[in-house]
């Protein structure tokens, strides 16, 4: 066995557990939450994020900000640490595009590729992996795995030409608070 808990659970209430931790001197962790089923307002969507990606060994280290594409904070999420779950955001229906970067937003750790959310959809969100072991990702409850993308980092930066088109070549110039790559030819 890896892990045991004991708790009390109170009558008629929803709950989801996760085994947390356990990599990047992380240890290892139940964690109860207490489900919100209540269904959202017509047209909108209830989502709760949890910061479930061990891959730091510090609460400091695996700090995070959830943010849209182009480095918005939702829901007022700008320093997030390992093993936090926020409360439930009630929000529109619709195509999202997220990610999760540092609190300061300069460097991009989890790009969520472009998602609909449906109308009426009772969501938790989790960032997952430890970078390592696991890649970091994101699940969503009860949907599954989601898509990611490549984040947008400082390593693609850079200058490239060829000697065949004398004068000519590629710029690309990353804005990961953006996350957008700039390019020019």
């Amino acid at each position: 066995m890896a892990i045991s808990a004991k708790g009390t659970l109170a009558d008629n209430a929803d709950y989801t557990v996760l085994a947390t931790g356990g990599a990047n001197s992380q240890p290892l962790a139940l964690q109860a939450l207490v489900d919100n089923n209540a269904a959202p307002a017509a047209g909108n969507l209830k989502l709760r994020v949890i910061h479930a990606a061990p891959f730091g060994p510090d609460a400091e280290s695996t700090a995070v900000s959830i943010r849209t594409d182009r480095g918005a904070i939702v829901g007022g999420l700008a320093s997030v640490p390992f093993f936090a779950a926020s409360d439930y955001l009630e929000i529109p229906a619709g195509n999202y595009d997220l990610k999760v970067a540092t609190p300061d937003g300069s460097v991009n750790l989890i790009d969520l590729a472009p998602v609909d959310l449906p109308a009426g959809a009772v969501l938790s969100v989790l960032a997952t992996g430890d970078g390592v072991n696991q890649p970091l990702g994101f699940t969503a409850l009860p949907l599954g795995a989601l898509a990611t993308e490549t984040p947008v980092d400082a390593s693609v930066s850079g200058h490239w030409f060829t000697s065949a088109f004398s004068g000519q070549g590629f710029a690309f110039t990353p804005k990961p608070d953006e996350n957008r790559l700039l390019g020019s030819w």
